[in-house]
């Protein structure tokens, strides 16, 4: 995967955050990373669908797990 730059003033999507290789990364960069994928996992947790039982409900919850999962991977980067 290639490395993302990013500029200031740019704003981080789900995309951009779940094509991250977390090697890739010194640790300042994962640290000024992390809020900004906070913030679009606190976007998306806004978009929650109503129907649970619905497949837009499961992509949503997949998708949910998956910045979770990058968030996590970020973490554990970090204490390292």
């Amino acid at each position: 995967m290639a490395k993302i730059l990013l500029f200031p003033g740019m704003e981080m999507t789900a995309e951009m955050a779940l094509s991250l290789d977390v090697e890739q990364y010194s640790k300042d960069e994962l640290e000024s990373m992390l809020p900004l994928i906070e913030k679009v996992y606190d976007a998306l947790q806004e978009e929650e669908p109503e129907d649970i039982e619905s497949q837009e409900y499961y992509e949503w919850a997949e998708r949910m797990e998956a910045l979770d999962d990058v968030m996590d991977e970020i973490q554990d980067a970090l204490e390292e």
